[in-house]
Order: C-alpha cells, then sequence, then structure tokens
C-alpha cells in the first residue's frame, strides 16, 4: 500500500475522524468542569469576575451667571482638555465641598471658567449633581432628558473668592 491508495485514504480520515471526535469529547468533559467553557478555549464566556453595568450616572453641571448671556451651562469635563475630564471632574466638586482647600479649587475652578468664556462678568457660579438611571438593556442606555435626581451643592461669586486673601 502507498499513498494515494483509496482504502489507506480512507483508514487515514478514519483515523484522523477518530482522533478529532476523542479530542472534542475530552475538552468537553474537561472544560465543563471548569465554569463551561466552550471547547478549545481557556476562558468561561460570561466570567463571573466581570463587573456589573451601574444601575445610575451622575454628573455635576456647572451654570454660570453672566450679566451678559444669563445662565449658561459649562460641562466640568470642558474646564481641561479631554485627556483631563476627570481632573475637571475633581475640581468642580471640590469646589463645593466643605473642607480647608475648597478656597483654592474654587480659584482654579473661576479662572478655567473666566479662559472657557471669555469677555463675560461672572456673577454667579453655580453647581448641582444629576442623577440617571440607567438600563443597560436598552439601546441607549439612558434618556439625558429624563432626570431621575438633581442636587444642589452650591454657589458662590466671584468676589468671594477674589476677597478671600489669597
Amino acid at each position: 500500500m502507498k499513498l494515494g491508495d483509496a482504502t489507506l485514504d480512507r483508514r487515514v480520515a478514519r483515523l484522523l475522524g477518530f482522533l478529532l471526535l476523542a479530542l472534542v469529547l475530552t475538552e468537553l468533559a474537561w472544560g465543563a468542569a471548569r465554569d463551561r467553557a466552550w471547547p478549545f478555549v481557556t476562558w468561561p464566556m460570561y466570567a463571573r469576575v466581570r463587573p456589573e453595568p451601574p444601575d445610575r450616572i451622575e454628573e455635576v453641571e456647572i451654570r454660570v451667571v453672566s450679566r451678559e448671556r444669563g445662565v449658561e451651562r459649562a460641562a466640568p469635563s470642558a474646564l481641561f482638555t479631554h485627556v483631563h475630564a476627570a481632573l475637571g471632574r475633581r475640581v468642580a466638586e471640590a469646589a463645593f465641598e466643605p473642607g480647608p482647600h475648597r478656597g483654592r479649587y474654587r480659584e482654579v475652578l473661576l479662572r478655567r471658567l473666566r479662559h472657557l468664556l471669555p469677555r463675560r462678568e461672572i456673577v454667579e457660579i453655580q453647581a448641582r449633581r444629576i442623577v440617571w438611571r440607567l438600563d443597560p438593556r436598552v439601546n441607549p442606555a439612558f434618556d439625558a432628558s429624563s432626570v431621575d435626581q438633581v442636587e444642589e451643592l452650591g454657589s458662590f461669586s466671584p468676589q468671594e473668592v477674589e476677597g478671600s486673601g489669597r
């Protein structure tokens, strides 16, 4: 018998079929014991270590009251570059939280808002936390127009910051 012979080809094909079947059965038996992994995959599908999606999101909204334009909204992420969006959120929150460094955060916030909104005479800076409920099963996951909760964080005037002695 030599390669190309029909009986040899059938034997090789049958042997390869049995080996493949044995491999699949072994993997299924072994994989079922490990978190029900798909065959030939070493990680379980829908792993339990994956974090659950959040049930709500929140954002701080800055409202700038000026003599020229009335009330304007500014996102904390717009205070700095898009790379430092988290820093903008932290500055906005810390400017309204009680603490020893609140005055410094207010100075930074006022300086960045004057840069963001030039040629405005700022009368007051207000902040509020807005909360939306999420439903990850729906697309989009939340409706920006249907706010779940609004919490007023406070307000201050530029004169309070500039008159603080710093």
